[in-house]
């Protein structure tokens, strides 16, 4: 069972880069950014496990993908369905290819 704090982040991509020839993020550039819920007000945060999911089309071949992901405080990651990533500390960043995916 997940902790309290877990974020169990089933998604496509959150600091994702699908489109060919995007330039990626990196927490330092300004185009990353912390994601949440639209309904929860900051600094306020729930008691429970929160679940994000990110759905979009990708119109004509990949060229490369890159995923780049943390989270406060862990994190599981599958792209179409498949595992790719778990993390469990905010602190480092990780990075996956998932070109393939």
């Amino acid at each position: 069972m997940p902790s309290l704090s877990q974020f169990a982040l089933h998604l496509a991509c959150i600091f994702a880069l699908a489109l060919a020839g995007a330039r990626p993020a990196h927490a330092n550039d300004g185009e990353a950014h912390w994601i949440w819920s639209p309904a929860q007000t900051k600094n306020e945060i729930p008691v429970g496990e929160c679940y994000f999911r990110k759905s979009f089309d990708i119109a004509g071949p990949v060229e490369g993908a890159q995923v780049q992901i943390t989270a406060d405080n862990e994190f599981e990651l599958t792209v179409n369905g498949q595992p790719v990533a778990k993390g469990v500390d905010w602190r480092q960043m990780q990075i996956h290819e998932v070109t393939g995916l």
